[in-house]
């Protein structure tokens, strides 16, 4: 019991982990509604609802960059995870940037129209970037099996989140303040998943491009044979011809018909004969039995067709 907890350590301490940091999300909602007037309240749940669209529509890059970086770690493919690495990283840190940034241009625009002040649209920009980075390194963290840091970034994050930004409402920034303190959560938590992804990083700057989908024929081809290994059979025996020579008691003679005794023969005969007897003194049985049925009808019907003139007469004379 104790070795198999000791084994899943990990994952025991990410579900504890993950308890934990909604409820200090929860208590982060709970003290901001009694600080902050309604009309700010409800700005600041705006916000993070965009926020949590983000992260819902998000979740297929953490779970694909878990499968990926797992794959490839079972598989002991460093070449290919560093390949990964380096190209996702880029592509997923230069697609977050550009939509912050378009954001945050947009901001006077999407501030007016959702009613929402403007330096909070601006940050909403800087906080999607940072969204959407520290999810790829999330899925990092899991598909190595780093649960510990995950868990601990989970928890850094919901605790920053509500000392900073309790803190920053305490000095009368109000909305601002509020998402200011969520923003820099994420800056936070991020920092704290790339401690140990660090010599990963390091290792996959300098990465040749491996094509993705060869790493996976790769591995593939690796599964069957695997599999080939665990099914193998014994190599068939070196064909010889049919010699006179072969036809000895050498290990290549060939097999001869067994002849049995003639007692052994007799023996069986006499069973076969013995069993067909049995079937026809069986068929004997039934045919006589059917014979003396037919002939008690017989004598029956004859006996009542000679009383019939006898039954005529009497039903007259009544």
């Amino acid at each position: 019991m104790l070795e198999r907890m000791r084994e899943h350590s990990g994952a025991l301490f990410l579900l504890v982990a993950t308890t934990v940091a909604n409820v200090l999300a929860y208590g982060y909602q709970v003290v901001q509604a009694r600080l902050l007037k309604p009309e700010q309240y409800a700005a600041l749940t705006a916000l993070f609802g965009i926020l949590i669209l983000e992260s819902v529509s998000s979740q297929v890059i953490q779970s694909a960059t878990a499968t990926l970086a797992a794959r490839y770690r079972a598989h002991e493919n460093d070449a290919a995870l560093h390949a990964f690495v380096r190209r996702w990283s880029t592509r997923i840190g230069g697609g977050a940037a550009v939509l912050g940034f378009v954001v945050f241009l947009a901001s006077p625009l999407l501030a007016g129209a959702l009613s929402l002040p403007a330096i909070s649209v601006a940050l909403l920009g800087l906080a999607l970037f940072l969204a959407l980075s520290f999810t790829f390194a999330i899925g990092l963290l899991q598909g190595l099996a780093h649960f510990v840091w995950m868990g601990s970034a989970l928890i850094v994050q919901a605790g920053s989140r509500l000392l900073i930004g309790v803190a920053l409402v305490l000095l009368g920034l109000g909305v601002d303040g509020a998402f200011s303190g969520a923003t820099a959560a994420i800056a936070v938590s991020l920092v704290v998943a790339a401690i140990p992804l660090m010599a990963l990083f390091r290792a996959a700057r300098g990465a040749k491009a491996v094509e993705l989908g060869g790493a996976g024929r790769d591995h593939h081809g690796e599964d069957r044979a695997l599999r080939a290994d665990r099914r193998r059979v014994p190599a068939p025996r070196a064909h010889r011809p049919r010699t006179r020579e072969g036809r000895g008691h050498g290990p290549h003679a060939l097999p001869r018909p067994r002849v049995r005794p003639r007692d052994e023969r007799a023996g069986r005969d006499r069973v076969h004969r013995r069993a067909g007897a049995a079937r026809a003194d069986r068929r004997r049985v039934a045919i006589s039995r059917d014979r003396e049925d037919h002939r008690h009808l017989r004598r029956r019907r004859a006996l009542e067709r000679a009383a019939q003139p006898l039954d005529r007469l009497l039903h007259r004379s009544r």
